[in-house]
Formats: structure tokens, sequence, C-alpha cells
């Protein structure tokens, strides 16, 4: 049908009541058809939290601690303040930044009048540059809001990473981190801010710049206002290496590469340090390689000065048998007063395997306090391997000359570090267990509790324990408080929990008018396996259902295999009642089942809550598809092993109930001897199942169908091509006639090169075109991987893959009569994209007026990919001119999402508001490791208003009341004809002028369904009018901006 005219209407006045003048506007259509923005919207999106155990306390008791998570797309940067009692404070956790791109391993630092909080800053380059922001008590924001620029090297690929800090003692800070702009591995950078703000230093101060590699940075507070360092560095073989940096920018240790803390001939790593409040100097241990078999630990302490107090090369803190690792300091303070420090680590000196932790007590003199070679603090190593593993231990002083400790555990499955649980332990000044024989549990929840750090309550009487808990599979961070004086866990607080795990394979369909359902694989549950989850929105983004969360509900949340899912490759359909059908793979006791599940018009789950097996069998079913069966039920086709371990292709019909209505499955492949795979489905409109697959052996590929009716009877199956060598990759897609069109790859000519085919079959299954099927395209190079899609008239469209030009992949295609005649130029093709790199994965859909939707993934950004789309009209012409971003002759399509990382695994479908949803699987979260998450958008471009429904004839007249109902800016309603007549349809303002003609043009009896697009008007009530020569009607609408 042709796009609405604007002539004007008649003159209306006396049914309003009102006098005004016609005013002749027509709709005005959307420059940008993205209507929910050029980002998208999250469909299902991840926190993916990143916390390396950042947090400290101030001097009145307040614990500010810092993560980085991906809620908003990409990463952000936040903080907690937990309150001297334990009390989250209320107002938090604060957004400390949100900006583009990624931000990311944010380094808490106490202050006078607050925290400041640093961060590594990908906003100008790919490698990272350092910003900081000052937060007071309340949370707020002290400095510009997008933060302030400590370093920043945006004209070359500087990585700066691994960010220490501690205050200048004026309220700023200094801030060191790891830097390569000297073109070498690595070297220590530093920078001072200062309480505004403003950087404190005309330049960054080089602490380092040997050769090689100084990295591994560890750092703290003089106590002065400076800052020590320290490092590993292979400048000489591996040693470790410390500096101190002023607040004025000097560098008393040594200048520019600092003072070795050991350069011992053997190799020194792992190293670590306190402050030394006593003399503004700090306490180091590391691991050492000496004694040349194994690792041990040894302890130096430098005065403010720089100067060794110790033995040259330093004192040993543990060599007992085997490995000692992990180590980690902290000073000891008793009464307000530092009195020397406390020492843990991981030790397998029982069996060379299973880790333990032991402890110990160094006074400012070099004299161990505790046990010789350490007090263990818990484990169980026996011979022979034996005992449960702990590991990652962390510690804090009790500020009564004793410690707390805390590691991760394995004693409740011992070995596996899946199922850590988090322990706590109390020695006291004279190293003597207070929570008896190897502490008590913080957390022992399902899954993992690990990832802990300690901090001391406001007044001395509690530790607060903040740990990673993965009880629901992703990450939460939870504070746990416990009693010092009876071991008690007094409460456990979640302070934050988010999504991990990747989203995947993402489908969608519609189900009613404006509200398409998403369908996708998730690994949210991380160690409990995979599974499909399903959302409904509407066009304006509402969740159509309140019952289904953010992020969506599982299709099927019941396992058959305990806790552990293995739920896979979702295939979903409409049901032809407003609810959809989803099909998957389910792998349970090592053998993959086909599923399904129905969700009703209600967003319910209709069947199973773990899915109904579609047809038990002893051997592996994969690639299902489901289609309607136009009777409420759904047939599924899937391959599956026979008895000699070949695959056939299979279909089942299912009810509303998700139960089978044959007693077995329709065996429609008969190939005895080689696999029958990769089967594609397709509902042939008369209640029956056409399937396609592929056939043979490699070097010789057929494509073969067959269709299957409601009661399980094979009508027919038939060799769509046998021709020479390969055909593979077939798709199918109905005819509108009964019939179905094929299209593969294939290479009958060449065998290096490929080419596109296809062959319409009828009804009964016979070829309405060339014996082993019409040629569609060939030329140099290949052509390969098509998609199709058929319009109303049964003219098929066929986009495919082509590599003619010999560097890329670009998109051609090609639009075909019902005989096979080319509508498209014939040699060729049409040329849809031609843009740089490759163009793949393309998607097809005809909307209503029978044009044509495309989106497909685009490399054009190499190394990154995107989602790029085009909209052709019924005529084959660009619809919009926001479709046409073409570069000379070379077509590019339009932007559906080109935003940070990868997008890709794009699907559409209807909204039946004239416009498509589309969906992909969203990288913009990733950084250290890809992430995928869950996007989309509704495409409307406007260029399609009205449009005739499938219905029964009708028999009189009608116009329904639009829906949304206020509504902003679109809105729908329906209208029937019962003969054939010319129609007006104008919308008219409450002094009845006419401000918008929707319809004015001769129309055959049928059910129409109309948009109208309010963007241009303000809000009000306005008039719908439909006007035939026999009969007119009026409603009233609400437009509410």
């Amino acid at each position: 049908m042709k796009r609405p005219s604007t002539a004007s209407l008649r003159y209306f006045a006396l049914l309003l009541c009102t006098v005004g003048l016609l005013w002749n506007v027509s709709v005005s259509f959307a420059d940008d058809p993205r209507q929910w923005g050029p980002p998208g919207r999250p469909i299902r999106q991840g926190h993916h939290i990143e916390w390396q155990r950042a947090a400290y306390t101030d001097a009145n008791g307040y614990t500010l601690m810092t993560w980085s998570d991906t809620r908003t797309g990409d990463r952000d940067v936040f903080a907690q303040l937990i309150e001297p009692d334990g009390d989250l404070a209320p107002g938090w956790p604060v957004h400390v930044i949100n900006y583009p791109f990624r931000q990311e391993d944010p380094e808490p630092i106490v202050t006078d009048g607050g925290f400041i909080i640093a961060w590594i800053d990908f906003r100008y380059d790919s490698t990272g540059d350092v910003f900081a922001q000052k937060l007071d008590y309340t949370g707020a924001k002290l400095w510009h809001p997008d933060g302030m620029i400590v370093d920043t090297n945006t004209t070359s690929m500087t990585n700066e990473t691994t960010l220490r800090g501690a205050t200048d003692g004026s309220g700023g800070a200094i801030v060191a981190w790891e830097d390569t702009r000297r073109g070498d591995a690595a070297d220590i950078y530093a920078q001072r801010i200062l309480s505004n703000g403003q950087r404190g230093w005309g330049s960054v101060v080089s602490v380092t710049d040997a050769s090689g590699v100084q990295t591994g940075i560890t750092a703290d507070t003089d106590g002065q206002g400076g800052l020590i360092v320290g490092w590993n560095d292979n400048r000489d073989g591996g040693n470790v290496f410390a500096a101190k940096i002023t607040n004025s920018g000097t560098l008393p240790w040594g200048g520019v590469g600092g003072r070795a803390v050991c350069d011992f001939t053997s190799r020194q790593l792992g190293l670590k340090l306190c402050p030394d409040y006593t003399t503004g100097g700090a306490y180091f241990i590391w691991q050492d390689e000496r004694d040349g078999t194994s690792n041990n630990l040894y302890m130096q302490r430098f005065n403010g000065a720089g100067d060794a107090q110790w033995t040259e090369d330093g004192i040993v803190v543990c060599n007992a048998n085997d490995d000692q690792r992990g180590a980690r300091i902290t000073p000891s303070f008793n009464n307000d007063a530092q009195d020397g420090v406390l020492t843990c680590w991981q030790d397998v000196r029982e069996n060379g395997s299973v880790e333990e932790v032991f402890a110990q007590k160094t006074n400012a003199a070099g004299s161990h306090l505790w046990t010789a070679n350490g007090v263990k603090v818990c484990g169980n190593a026996g011979p022979g391997g034996t005992g449960e593993s702990r590991d990652n231990s962390r510690l804090t002083s009790d500020l009564a000359g004793g410690g707390m400790y805390v590691w991760d555990d394995t004693r409740h499955d011992a070995g596996d570090i899946t199922q850590y649980n988090t322990y706590i332990q109390h020695l006291n000044a004279s190293g003597v267990q207070q929570c008896g024989d190897c502490g008590v549990a913080v957390n022992t929840g399902n899954n993992q509790q690990q990832e802990a750090v300690l901090r001391m309550s406001g007044d001395g009487s509690d530790v607060f324990c903040i740990y990673a808990d993965f009880y629901r599979g992703s990450r939460t961070v939870r504070v746990a408080q416990c009693n010092l004086a009876t071991c008690v866990v007094e409460r456990d607080q979640e302070i934050i929990f988010g999504l991990d795990g990747d989203a995947t394979s993402p489908m969608n369909v519609r189900m009613f008018w404006g509200n398409v359902a998403f369908v996708w694989e998730d690994n949210r549950g991380v160690n409990y396996g995979k599974q499909i989850y399903y959302q409904v929105l509407d066009t304006t983004y509402d969740r159509t259902f309140p019952h289904i969360p953010e992020n969506g509900s599982p299709i099927a949340p019941v396992s058959v295999a305990g806790d552990v899912f293995g739920q896979a490759k979702p295939f979903v359909c409409t049901d032809d009642n407003n609810g959809f059908y989803c099909v998957f793979e389910n792998l349970a006791d090592g053998l993959i089942q086909i599923r399904l599940q129905r969700v009703g018009q209600n967003g319910h789950l209709a069947c199973d809550s773990a899915g109904a097996i579609v047809s038990a069998s002893g051997v592996d079913q994969k690639d299902a598809q489901v289609v309607p069966d136009g009777a409420g039920g759904c047939y599924v086709v899937w391959a599956g092993f026979d008895q000699n371990f070949q695959l056939d292709v299979y279909a089942m019909r299912m009810n509303a109930d998700c139960e089978p209505m044959w007693n077995e499955p329709a065996l429609l492949s008969s190939d005895a001897t080689s696999d029958d795979s990769n089967p594609f489905a397709v509902a042939d409109g008369n209640g029956c199942v056409v399937a396609v697959w592929q056939t043979g052996e490699f070097g010789q590929l057929d494509v073969r169908a067959a269709k299957v009716c409601g009661d399980g009877t094979v009508a027919w199956q038939t060799a769509v091509s046998t021709a020479p060598r390969n055909q593979q990759e077939p798709q199918i897609a109905a005819d509108g006639q009964g019939g179905v069109y094929l299209v593969w790859t294939d290479d009958r000519d060449e065998i290096q090169s490929k080419d596109i085919y296809g062959q319409r079959l009828n009804a009964a299954g016979q070829a309405q075109w060339t014996n082993n099927g019409r040629l569609i395209v060939t030329f140099a190079q290949d052509q390969k991987l098509p998609r199709l899609a058929v319009d109303s008239q049964s003219r098929v469209f066929v986009v495919w893959q082509d590599f003619r030009n010999g560097a890329n992949l670009d998109l051609f295609g090609q639009k075909l009569n019902p005989d096979g005649s080319r509508i498209w130029p014939e040699q060729t093709g049409r040329w849809i994209c031609g843009a740089n790199s490759d163009q793949s994965d393309q998607q097809l859909l005809v909307e209503w007026s029978d044009g044509l939707y495309m989106v497909w993934e685009d490399g054009r950004t190499n190394p990154y990919s995107d989602i790029y789309g085009l909209h052709l009209d019924e005529q084959s012409n660009i619809a919009e001119p926001w479709w046409d971003q073409s570069s000379g002759e070379t077509p590019l399509g339009g932007a559906i999402n080109v935003e940070y990382q990868n997008q890709n695994q794009p699907a559409l479908a209807h909204d039946y508001h004239g416009g498509v949803s589309a969906v992909w699987v969203d990288w913009r979260s990733s950084g250290k490791e890809p992430l995928q998450n869950i996007w989309g958008n509704w495409v409307n471009d406007y260029t399609v208003s009205v449009r005739e429904l499938p219905a029964p004839m009708p028999r009189e007249y009608m116009l329904t009341q639009n829906f949304p109902n206020p509504f902003n800016p679109t809105t729908e309603f329906r209208f029937t004809l019962p003969a054939t007549e010319a129609v007006r349809i104008g919308v008219f303002n409450t002094l009845g002028q006419l401000v918008s003609t929707l319809v004015d043009e001769v129309m055959h009896a049928g059910t129409y369904q109309v948009r109208f697009d309010a963007s241009e008007l303000s809000s009000g009530t306005y008039f719908y009018r439909l006007e035939t020569p026999s009969f007119q009607t009026v409603k009233k609408m609400v437009l509410i901006k």
C-alpha cells in the first residue's frame, strides 16, 4: 500500500461543535530510526564486578571500599562507606565516575576531609590514564564530576596500570603507578594531586628508569605526607627495590631507581611493605630463592632516611621445607602505638602441595616474637598430599598486639577451589589462637566465598570482613562483622550484587501488539552452568510483565541435574496465541536432550518448569528448531544420533501443554550411511512443517527436504539438489502458497569457488524451478551463506556474503519472482553493503508493506564489529535517507549500533508497529576480559503507517479506540471496511483544525491497522475521524508529553 497522501479532509467543525481552520499537516518522519537511541538499551546487562580488595579505614573508624562494575554498560567506579559501628552509610554506594568507556581498578586513599579515589581511565585512549575524585563523608563529589586528570598520555601507546597511593598530609594524595612510556616493559611513575584536585608537580616523577621490568608495585604512606613504594626489579637478575617520594616530589632514597631492599645473587620477588610509623620508614617482606631449592621468606626494615636497620639482605622469617608464598605484612598496634609488624603467608612445608596459613610477629629490633618459622593459623596437611587447602590469607592488627587473619578454605570440599569458604582466626599478642582450632566460619554457603580483607571497627571491638560471595553464581560483595571477644559473626550485610557471566545466542519473537519477547543463553550462574532466560518489552522499553525482573527470568528454572544447569542453543517461534515457544538443548548426566517450554500471553511459563522432553532418547540430540502448527501447538525438528551413531533428522508435534502428540517422532531423513545435519524448518501455512538439511560426506554434500503433517505421516521427502561436489548451509522459508523456497551454498562448478543456488518446492514437494536448483548468482570468488525472506506476494529476497572483490566479504542480494525470474540486476545482484572489512551474519525480515529490513554484523571499524542495517520499501528503494550512508557508489547501510568494543549475533523480530525489534550480543563491558551481554533497539523509520491485517472479511464498519491512550508520541488503532470505497482518516485538534491526514485513498474491504506519530504536536486532546461515502465516526485520544 502506498504511503498516506496529504490531501485535506472535509471540514467537520459542526461535529466537534467548534469553529476552526483546516490545516494540512503530514506525519513527520524520524531522521534516526533507532527509537531507543543510538546506544540501544540493555535487555540483559551484568555488573561484572571487579573488586581488588580495595578498602581503607581512616583515623575516625570509617572504612571506604571501592570497586568497578558495568551496570551502565561500560565500566565505572563505585564506592561504599562503612560507618565505625558497621552500618552501611546512608546515601551510598556512590557512583564515583560515570563517563563513557572504561574506568577501573580504583584505589581508595584516606586523606584529610574525606577520601580520594584514583583509577585507571580509558576515555582518551585504549591504554589507560590516571584520574581521581575526592569524596566527603556524605558521598558528595568535591572535584569536577568527571574526575581530575592525574596523568594522561593520549599521543602514545603508554600503558598506565596498577595504582597505589597515600595522603600527602594536606588533603591531597600522592599516586604511583606502573607505566610503559619509555618503551620498556614497565617503570614506576608518580604524581601529586592537591586538595583542590590540581596536579601538584609540573610533571610526573620518574621513580625508576632502569632497563628491564619494574613491576609488582606495593606502596603505603610514610606517615609524614610521603609515599613509600616498592617493586620487583629485574635489572640485575631479579631483586626487590624501594623508593620514598616526598610531597615535594623528591626521591631521598637513592634518587631515580630507588634503593635495593635486597640484591642477593638469587632471585627475590613478591615484595610487600607496610609503614614504620615510628621513623617514617617501612617494613618489607618478600619471597627469596637464596637457598636454591624453594621459596623462603625474608624481611627488612628501612628507617625514614632509607637506611637498612637489620642485617644486609634481610632476616629470615621462615625457611621451613618447601615453599612459603603469598606473604602479607601490616603494622602491629598496641594501645595506639606501633610495636612491630605482623605477617602471614601460605606454606606447604608438610607435604609440598597442600597450603596452610602461618603467621609471625616481629618487633622493631628484628626479633620474631612467636614460634620460629611461624605459628600455624590453620591447616591439616598430612603425608601423601592429604589435607584441605587454605589460600589467599590476609590480616590486620587487632589493636592489642595481636592479629586477625582471614583466608579461603576448602575444608568442606577438600581441594576444590570452586567451593572455597571464608574463615577467620584471632591470634592474641602471644600468638595464641582465640577462635578455636583453625578459626570460625564467616560464611560457608553454596559455591564460593573468597577474596576477603579485614578492617577494624571504630572502637576495636569488632573486625569487618569484606568478601566476595558467589552463592548465586555471580559475585556479591558482603561485609561480615565479627566480635573479637567471642569470635561470633554478629551480622553479615550485602554491599553490592550484580550479574556476571556471559549472555549469548539472542533471539526475539513478537508476542502481541508492540510487545516482543527476547530469549538468550545466560551464564550468570557461572559454576551452576548455563540457563535460557527471557524478557518481554514493549516499544517504549517498558517491561510488559512486572513479574519478569530486570535482566529476565529463566525459561526453565528447575534443573534435572540437581543444582547444575546445562541449557544451550535456544530457538523460538510464536504460539499463534500471543505467546511463544522456546526449544533448547539440555545437558544432564552426560546426555543432551531437546526440551520445550511455552510462555503464555500472560508472560508465565505454561509447561514443565524444567522444560518438557520432546522425545526421550538414550543418545544426544542437537540443533533443534520450533515452528507453530497453526492450531496452538508446535512442531519441533532436530538432529539426533541413531543406533549406528549417524545423525538423522526427526520431527515431533507438541500441544500447547508441551506434550507430544505422536507416540514416536517422525523420521524425516533416510540416509543410513552418512550424517543428516543442520536442519532448518518452517511452517507451510497449512498445518504442516517442512524441513531441509544437508546430507552426505564432505566433498559430496547434498540438500534434502521433507514435509510432515499433523498426524505424523511424512507427506513427502525429496532430494533438493544432488549436483556434484558440495551443496550445504541450506535455508528455508514458506512461499505463502503451501510450498517453500530453499537456498544454499553450492560449489558444483568450481572446487575453489562457491555460488548461490535456490529452489522452490510446491505443496506436494515438486520442484518448480530447474532440476537441482536455479543459479541465483555466480561471480568471481565465493558467494556463500545465504539468508532469505518472502513477501506477501510470494516474492523472495535472498542476501548472501560475497567475496567477489577478493579482499573482504560484502553483502549482495537478489529478489526473485515466484517463477524464479530475477527482479534486481540480473547478473550481479544488488550491492547491499560494501564497507571495508567483512559484513556477515545477515538477518532479513519482511515488514507489513512488503519492504525489507536487514541487519548484519559489520567489521568496518576493524578490529571491532558493529551492527548495521538497511530498510528497503516495497519498490526496493531505500526507505529513508538515513539508511543511505553511501560513499560514492558504495552502499554502506545505516548504523544500528556502533558502541565501544564488539557487537555481533544480531536477530530481528516484528514489532507489529511497522518496525522491527533488533537484538544482539554486546561486548561494551569488556576490559581485562571479554564480557558479553544482550542489548537491543526498536528500529522504526515511520515510513510504514498503514497495513492490512489478515482477518475474516468484515461485515460492518468499525473504528477501534487507539492504544495506548494517553500516548507519547505514537499510538495505533484499527478500522474495518465491508466494501471497497474511498477512505479518509484525519486527526483534528479541539478547534476542529486538521493537524494530520493519515489515509486518503480508495481501499479494498478488509481490516487495517494505522500508526499515528504525534512527535510534532503539543500535548492535548485530539480527535481522529474515519469517513467514507457511506459511513463516518470519530474517537478521542490524549497526547501527553
